[in-house]
């Protein structure tokens, strides 16, 4: 849960319009994984976390399936 500090309508004045998805840091990982990132991080912090995850090359090689 997001607390509803002055920081937070901030954000939320600055990104009218935008969509905004919570996510549980704790879960990101996984999630970043099972959608083919690989190489993946999360920093934490107090009310705020940071994450990145690399997607391997594709190999043009290999013929797409479909």
């Amino acid at each position: 849960m997001i607390p509803r500090s002055g920081k937070y309508h901030s954000f939320r004045l600055i990104h009218l319009g935008d969509t905004l998805v919570t996510v549980d840091p704790d879960r990101l990982p996984a999630r970043l994984a099972a959608a083919g990132f690989d190489r993946t991080g999360i920093a934490m912090a107090a009310g705020s976390f940071r994450f990145q995850g690399t997607r391997p090359p594709v190999d043009s090689t290999v013929a797409p399936s479909g």
